[in-house]
C-alpha cells in the first residue's frame, strides 16, 4: 500500500507497519511556520522576567535540609524528595574494579509529560518556559508536565502543577514508558515519559505555549535551548507506533526495492530487513552483556565513601576530579515556591556525547554502546559511541581512553552532522553542559565493530525506546536530535 505524506513523497508502507502520519508530515514541514524566531523571542521574555538568583552556600547552612552527623548523608527534613548518599562498587566492567562515590537516591517516580494536539493538520507541543536553578540560561524549554512525585504532592507546600490532570488519568495516549536517568549520578532513578493527544479548547496558562513539531527540532539545534526531560519525552516520537483508529494508516506489501521519494533514515524503518541485526540478535546481544559483567553495588554512609571529603561546606574528590556535591540558594519568581535551598551535582568541565553513524545496507547505523554504570536499573543499558568527560582522559594513552573517542575528536567537518551543547537535568546538576555530537564515518570504516558494541538501525534504536532500561538518557537524546539533522525532502546526511 502507498500513502502520499502531503509533500509529493510516496512512502511504500510494509506489511504490519502503523505509522503516524501526522508526526512525520510535522517532523519533515519546510515552511514559515517553522520558524523560531518568535519562539526565541518568548523563550528570551521568561528569561528576562523569571531569570533565577542563585548563590553557592555551605551544604551546612541548607534550609530544611540537613547533613547527617553519623553517616555524612545529605537529607530533607521531610525525609521527601531525594538524599545524596554514598555507594561502593564492584564491578568486572572497564578499567576500574571498585571505587566508592555519592549518588543520588531519588527512589520516587516523576512525571514528564507532553501534551500535543492536532492543529491544521500539523502536530503541536505545549512547552514551557521552565526555570531550573542548575540551567545554563536559567530558563530552557521544558515538557508541559515536569515534576517528581514530591513536588507534584506538594510537599513543598507551593502552587499545584499546571496541567498535571492530563497525565494522571490520560485517555488518547501516544507514548507511556518508564524511563532512566543518568545511571551514574542516580540510583535506579526513573521518570514516566509520557506524550498524551487532547483535542478541544486547552487553556494556555502564562509561560506555556504551542509549538510546532518542525520548530522543537529546529531550536534542538541551539546550545542549551531545549531540556534534557523534553529531549527525553521528545526521543519517543516515532513514526512506527502501536496507536490504531484516526491516528495511523498501515498495511501494504513489504516493498522489494528501496522506496521511491524517500531518505535512507526512513528506509531504516520501513525496510527492517536491511538491518545489520534482527531484533532478536540485538536482544540477545543486550541480555549477554547484562550476564557478562558483574556488577555489585552496596549503599554505604556518605563518609564513608573512600576518598571523597568535606571541604568548606561541599563535598569532592581529593583529586578534584570527576564531580563534586555543593548547597545553592535559589530565588525565583517563576517556580511553585519563590526561594530555597538544595543541595546539587556539580561537575567542573564539560563532557561528550556522541553517535558515530555509517551507512549499511543504504541504511543509517549508530554504532551503540553496552554501558555499565553503578545506578543503572538492570546493570546494562544501550549508550551512545561515547559518552565520557574528556578532561579525564587528556593526559592518558590512546589505549586508556574510551573507545572511539578519538574518532569522534578527529572527524572532518564534513561528516559532523550534529553538533549542539545541551544542559542536563537542571534540577539536580548544577549549570553542567555536555557536547552533544552526531559523527558520520567514511565507507572503510570497519563493520565489525570492538567488543561491547553493535550497530544499530535507527528503527531499531526507536523501537527498543518503547521499553524502559533499554536506551539510557543520553542515547535518548541524541536521538532527539537526530531529527535536527535530517528531513525526507533534503540531500540525505549520511549518504551524500
Amino acid at each position: 500500500m502507498t500513502n502520499n505524506n502531503g509533500l509529493g513523497h510516496t512512502l511504500v508502507v510494509p506489511s504490519g507497519v502503523e505509522i503516524d502520519l501526522r508526526f512525520m508530515t510535522s517532523a519533515e514541514l519546510h515552511t514559515t511556520a517553522t520558524s523560531i524566531a518568535d519562539v526565541l523571542a518568548w523563550l528570551s521574555e521568561h528569561r528576562a522576567r523569571n531569570s533565577a538568583e542563585l548563590e553557592r552556600v555551605s551544604l551546612f547552612e541548607l534550609d530544611n535540609w540537613r547533613v547527617h552527623p553519623g553517616t555524612g548523608n545529605v537529607a530533607h527534613d521531610s525525609g521527601r524528595f531525594f538524599t545524596i548518599e554514598g555507594v561502593r562498587v564492584q564491578t568486572d566492567y572497564g578499567l576500574v574494579p571498585r571505587w566508592a562515590q555519592p549518588i543520588i537516591n531519588q527512589p520516587e517516580i516523576g512525571i514528564l509529560g507532553l501534551l500535543v494536539r492536532e492543529q491544521d493538520g500539523i502536530m503541536q507541543c505545549l512547552v514551557q518556559a521552565k526555570m531550573e536553578p542548575g540551567n545554563i540560561g536559567s530558563v530552557q524549554i521544558s515538557p508541559t508536565v515536569q515534576a517528581t512525585r514530591s513536588n507534584y504532592t506538594r510537599v513543598h507546600r507551593g502552587a499545584a502543577t499546571n496541567y498535571l490532570e492530563y497525565f494522571q488519568n490520560p485517555r488518547d495516549v501516544i507514548a507511556d514508558v518508564l524511563q532512566s536517568e543518568q545511571g551514574a549520578r542516580f540510583l535506579r532513578k526513573r521518570n514516566r515519559n509520557m506524550i498524551v493527544e487532547v483535542g478541544g479548547n486547552v487553556p494556555v496558562v502564562d509561560g506555556y505555549r504551542w509549538v510546532s513539531l518542525a520548530q522543537l527540532y529546529e531550536l534542538l539545534k541551539l546550545d542549551n535551548v531545549v531540556n534534557m526531560d523534553l529531549r527525553s519525552v521528545l526521543s519517543s516520537v516515532s513514526l512506527v507506533s502501536e496507536a490504531s483508529g484516526r491516528r495511523t494508516a498501515s498495511t501494504g506489501t513489504p516493498p522489494k526495492e528501496a522506496m521511491p521519494g524517500t531518505s535512507s533514515w526512513a528506509r531504516s524503518i520501513f525496510q527492517p530487513e536491511r538491518s545489520l541485526h534482527t531484533y532478536a540478535e540485538v536482544l540477545s546481544w543486550l541480555t549477554n552483556a547484562k550476564t557478562l559483567f558483574d556488577l555489585r553495588v552496596d549503599r554505604i554512609p556518605l563518609n564513608e565513601a573512600e576518598h571523597w571529603r568535606m571541604k568548606d561546606g561541599a563535598i569532592g574528590h581529593e583529586d578534584g576530579q570527576f564531580f563534586s556535591v555543593i548547597g545553592v540558594g535559589v530565588t525565583s519568581a517563576d517556580r511553585e515556591v519563590a526561594g530555597w535551598t538544595q543541595p546539587m551535582i556539580a561537575t567542573e568541565h564539560e563532557g561528550l556525547i556522541a553517535f558515530l553513524v555509517k551507512s549499511i545496507n543504504d541504511i543509517p547505523h549508530f554504532l551503540c554502546h553496552s554501558r555499565v554504570e553503578a545506578g543503572n536499573f538492570d546493570i546494562v543499558e544501550i549508550s551512545p559511541t561515547v559518552q565520557c568527560i574528556t578532561r579525564n582522559y587528556r593526559n592518558l594513552p590512546v589505549d586508556k581512553q574510551p573507545k572511539y573517542l578519538q574518532a569522534v575528536l578527529n572527524a572532518p567537518a564534513r561528516n559532523v552532522l550534529y553538533s549542539a551543547y545541551q544542559s542536563e537535568e537542571g534540577g539536580r546538576f548544577y549549570r553542567q553542559q555536555n557536547r552533544y555530537m552526531i559523527v558520520r564515518v567514511d565507507d572503510d570504516f570497519p563493520v565489525t565493530p570492538q567488543d561491547d558494541y553493535i550497530w544499530l538501525s535507527l528503527g531499531q534504536l526507536q523501537h527498543f525506546i518503547r521499553y524502559a532500561n533499554h536506551i539510557n538518557v543520553e542515547a535518548r537524546s541524541l536521538v532527539a536530535c537526530l531529527s535536527a539533522t535530517y528531513r525526507n525532502d533534503l540531500t540525505d546526511p549520511v549518504l551524500s
